[in-house]
């Protein structure tokens, strides 16, 4: 996302020292005008078995990390940290295991075409999934590789491929 590697962030989280100045209760919106320009926020909304979510703000721009809670968990988890469903721009996927993605997010992303990253080794699970095609042919999916991944203009990231089942999961840096 960055070459300063003070303003890298990982799957795994911030530096403890970086928590504080990354995690904010303000709306995206104020906080765009009060906070410096690119200064990225970053919080895990959940993390285990019943589900995994991050979400990364910077900028205008507005992720998660996986989707493995419901929309309604997650629009309650995201207005504690200042955004709504209506603020994601993309949803960057590790990996299709249902605690990490759940299906129900299809009509979501269709309905406020959120764009959706996920590793090309992941394709042929997401073509079996409800809606698939649609979300497909609206342009919204964006395949990945070990090549860096153009989230946004001004938004770069990189996978790490992670040992995980059969296909593996991926890490972003």
């Amino acid at each position: 996302m960055s070459t300063n590697p003070h303003n890298q962030l990982s799957l795994f989280g911030p530096s403890p020292a970086r928590v504080d100045s990354l995690i904010s209760h303000r709306r995206l919106g104020s906080a765009r005008s009060k906070s410096p320009p690119n200064s990225p926020r970053f919080c895990v909304l959940g993390s285990g078995s019943g589900g995994n979510c991050s979400v990364l703000a910077i900028g205008n721009i507005a992720m998660l990390i996986d989707a493995g809670f419901g929309p309604r968990t997650t629009a309650h988890r995201l207005g504690q940290f200042g955004l709504a469903l209506q603020d994601l721009d993309l949803i960057c996927l590790t990996h299709l295991d249902r605690d990490h993605f759940r299906p129900i997010w299809m009509s979501l992303i269709l309905q406020h075409r959120i764009r959706l990253f996920l590793h090309r080794w992941h394709v042929h699970d997401f073509q079996r999934l409800p809606l698939a095609h649609e979300v497909v042919a609206a342009g919204l999916v964006q395949t990945f590789d070990d090549q860096p991944i153009h989230l946004h203009a001004d938004l770069t990231s990189h996978a790490v491929r992670l040992p995980h089942d059969e296909k593996g999961t991926c890490g972003f840096r």
